[in-house]
């Protein structure tokens, strides 16, 4: 029997007395916040889960469900904290990591502040389509090629 239903959990209800145990509830997002929302003090872990990895470590541009206007705090957030431990790490370690050595792309339309060149955003944004467009064709002619001649005639 799951946890929920042995304390007899109601969305209505956040406080439960199990004998002298007590307990509150909360809502996920206090502890697991994955949408893009504004970041407030009730959100104590933010999760960079699903699109976020493409966005941060391959720079795809944002999208349909992490559009850019409500994503950009989480985002910037994310690079200026990167960017801190790179450079604690470095200071500690007399070493000079960039972020693409951690396998980070911070990109070309943000200056040293993570303040957005609008300038420069569109060519970003171009440049990294036509590289998803080119990766997308490379799968599939790579897909068409290992496939046998009876299975290309299957399809």
């Amino acid at each position: 029997m799951s946890f929920w239903k042995l304390i007899g959990y109601t969305r209505e209800k956040t406080r439960y007395l199990i004998g002298s145990l007590k307990i509150i509830s909360k809502p996920c997002s206090i502890l697991n916040e994955m949408r893009s929302k504004p970041i407030t003090p009730e959100r104590h872990i933010l999760h960079y889960k699903s699109k976020w990895q493409r966005i941060l470590a391959e720079g795809i541009n944002f999208s349909k469900t992490k559009p850019k206007k409500n994503s950009w705090e989480m985002y910037v957030f994310y690079l200026k904290n990167c960017l801190e431990t790179i450079n604690a790490l470095n200071t500690a370690n007399q070493t000079k990591l960039k972020p693409r050595d951690i396998g980070m792309i911070f990109p070309f339309y943000l200056n040293a502040d993570l303040q957005e060149n609008k300038l420069l955003y569109p060519i970003y944004f171009l440049q990294s389509y036509s590289r998803q467009i080119s990766r997308r064709l490379k799968k599939l002619i790579f897909r068409q090629k290992s496939l046998t001649p009876n299975q290309k005639t299957k399809k």
